[in-house]
């Protein structure tokens, strides 16, 4: 019997939740809001190679190798920093028709080959791009795998001449 209950029960809650109104119409209509907006700023800009004016920097440590290049951004306000979104790019190629971009973070793996006591030497490894911001700058970060930069003829493995593209939406 306390089966038949519950059934009785449930449909009709289910007749009187379906209800609009006395006499079923839809309720009056609310005041529209007011329409939202975004405010998109796109920035390009190029990091040269090491040792350039505008190039990639060397931190030299002895624990934890790594590029990095500072780029001013003076539209990066502290509104921005604070409520906004910043993304950064790197943009491939410079053909408007062929252009390529990939979001950082970023991870690409490699191989390159290296003369080594006159043999070729193949070496493996992974390359990593990322960024911080802080107000009124970007911050580049060009990692290598194994850490290892040995910087002469036969071993360089450094970040060449890159475009980026960095949107701030707020």
């Amino acid at each position: 019997m306390k089966k038949y209950l519950y059934i009785f029960l449930f449909a009709l809650l289910g007749v009187l939740s379906s209800c609009n109104g006395r006499d079923g119409r839809d309720g009056r209509d609310g005041k529209d809001g007011q329409d939202g907006f975004a405010n998109i700023k796109n920035i390009t800009f190029t990091v040269e190679p090491f040792g350039q004016t505008n190039g990639w920097g060397y931190s030299n440590l002895p624990d934890n190798n790594y590029f990095s290049a500072e780029i001013g951004v003076p539209e990066l306000t502290k509104d921005i920093f604070d409520n906004g979104v910043v993304k950064v790019y790197r943009v491939f190629n410079d053909d408007p028709k062929n252009l390529v971009q990939q979001a950082l973070p970023c991870t690409n793996h490699k191989e390159v080959f290296i003369q080594q006591n006159g043999e070729t030497v193949t070496a493996l490894y992974t390359e990593t791009l990322d960024f911080q911001y802080a107000e009124g700058f970007v911050y580049l970060y060009y990692t290598l795998s194994d850490f290892a930069y040995e910087f002469n003829e036969s071993t360089d493995v450094e970040p060449t001449r890159m475009s980026f593209r960095i949107v701030l939406m707020w």
